[in-house]
């Protein structure tokens, strides 16, 4: 008989054995990550650069960062602009925040000088603006974010601008399509989707027409 039972009590012995084992040892549990250090949750990280992106795009990505609404009066929005000019684009490089977002930094060869600012020179000279959106590039390919409704300004083409200064970059503001006019020809045209009073009251308009209504209506206090 203890030789039948031999063979079964070395194996109860065994897996007791065993399960000491196991529960002498605390499972590979890794250590909870800090908080806010979750490889899960890092944020994507930029460098604070500006550069030369020549290539075409590969993708467009459709933004949207006009939230402000205009001035319902054309007065009021010659008065709100801190400068306004008339100028050829003659060049863009591109912002990148630490924070990944691209803004475009815009050279203007000043033609006219309607609305006066300390930042901006005489006609003749250059000044440069920014707005959102710009070129980045994301591995092996270069993606422009643009405004709905508002495309990027080309070299070659000339718009009338209303612009607002920004205090945290010390620049002025050119992304606001309302706030804009293309210059075809003699004639003013809109560029975006939205309206405004300068959009309405300059549409088909010659130039140097409505430039002297900004300046009549600049002077009127």
């Amino acid at each position: 008989m203890l030789s039948r039972l031999q063979p079964r009590l070395i194996v109860v012995l065994l897996l007791i054995a065993l399960g000491a084992s196991c529960r002498d040892t605390p499972p590979d549990v890794p250590a909870p990550e800090p908080w806010g250090t979750s490889s899960r949750s890092v944020a994507p990280r930029c460098s604070d650069a500006i550069v030369d992106i020549d290539e075409p795009p590969d993708r467009v990505d459709q933004t949207i960062s006009d939230l402000m609404a205009p001035q319902p009066t054309l007065k009021g929005m010659a008065d709100a602009a801190d400068a306004i000019v008339v100028g050829s684009i003659v060049g863009e490089r591109f912002h990148l925040s630490p924070e990944c977002f691209p803004s475009t930094l815009v050279t203007i060869a000043l033609d006219h000088v309607i609305k006066d600012h300390p930042r901006v020179g005489a006609p003749g000279e250059r000044l440069v603006v920014w707005r959102f959106g710009g070129k980045r590039r994301e591995g092996d390919i270069v993606v422009r974010e643009e405004d709905v409704g508002f495309p990027s300004f080309k070299v070659g083409e000339r718009f009338l601008l209303l612009l607002s200064w920004n205090a945290n970059l010390e620049r002025l503001y050119a992304g606001l399509a309302y706030n804009t006019l293309k210059v075809d020809g003699p004639i003013l045209k809109p560029v975006g989707r939205e309206s405004s009073s300068l959009i309405e009251s300059g549409r088909d308009k010659e130039l140097s027409v409505f430039a002297a209504e900004l300046r009549a209506l600049i002077a009127r206090r």
